[in-house]
């Protein structure tokens, strides 16, 4: 499977309820995720939609609409609307600022602020205990070390924010098959992290003791300035002599600079979900 048929695996539900009007394509891809239709999941079908006003009718495959599909029965209530109050129900397209795991066995998992868990609670995902209030990476190393994440290698999607533009959150959308290349998804587009080197930077703080120190940004200061391009020479020496087995943490770090910005954060919710 790819990033798509796990994606569209994991909402079934949301379009076996919805009343969608669904149409033979007049067009050969989907205006999306440009895949031609003998190659999407539901060959047969595609959703008009227009952007907006002025703009031309566009047809896009299931997989790439579902994130517009509205569903109370699932996701709950979004917001209520106009002077009656009438109920909108959540989309995954307007949850910004959350995010989901799709695990090797096409499970669902949100991750989300206290905002959305307060409109989502009732819905059936909920139900299932498959909605965390939590940030997407914490819900990801959590699903990791419990075993629920299934084994790596045979593929999950991980969406870091679905936001509002869900047109190029589905259009790029990436399948992880290797931690050393961990797929970020979000409504900005697919970026890469080497999260198996990142694994490997905690490991290092468990076996030396500096879980805590690890968690904090004074403690990668040297590490974090060298990567914005501003090596502080001194500062690293001292770094190195205080630092226990400093050269294999070093040696442990990812490669990639943008990677070892953050640290701190990143340390701080990978070492707390192995708690």
């Amino acid at each position: 499977m790819d990033a798509y048929s796990r994606f569209h695996a994991a909402t079934t539900r949301l379009r076996e309820v919805a009343d969608l009007q669904s149409v033979t394509p007049e067009t050969g891809a989907c205006a999306c995720c440009g895949r031609p239709w003998a190659s999407v999941e539901d060959s047969a079908l595609a959703i008009p939609y227009v952007y907006g006003s002025g703009f031309a009718k566009q047809y896009l495959c299931t997989t790439c609409y579902s994130p517009k599909i509205g569903s109370f029965d699932e996701l709950g209530i979004g917001s209520r609307r106009g002077p009656n109050k009438i109920p909108v129900p959540v989309m995954l397209g307007m949850m910004t600022g959350c995010g989901a795991v799709i695990t090797s066995s096409n499970q669902l998992f949100l991750a989300v602020n206290e905002g959305f868990r307060l409109r989502v609670e009732d819905g059936a995902l909920a139900a299932k205990g498959r909605v965390y209030r939590t940030d997407p990476l914490s819900l990801l190393m959590a699903l990791y070390s419990d075993g629920r994440l299934g084994d790596p290698k045979e593929g999950f999607v991980y969406i870091s924010n679905f936001g509002r533009k869900s047109l190029v959150l589905m259009g790029a959308l990436r399948m992880t098959t290797d931690l050393r290349e961990l797929w970020d998804n979000s409504d900005t587009g697919a970026s890469c992290t080497d999260l198996s080197a990142l694994l490997d930077v905690a490991r290092w703080a468990r076996e030396n003791d500096h879980v805590t120190q690890a968690q904090k940004s004074g403690f990668w200061q040297p590490i974090t300035t060298a990567a914005r391009g501003k090596l502080d020479q001194d500062a690293l020496t001292r770094w190195l002599a205080k630092t226990p087995n400093a050269r294999e943490l070093v040696h442990r770090l990812p490669s990639d600079p943008h990677d070892r910005l953050g640290l701190h954060k990143k340390m701080e919710k990978i070492l707390q979900a192995a708690q």
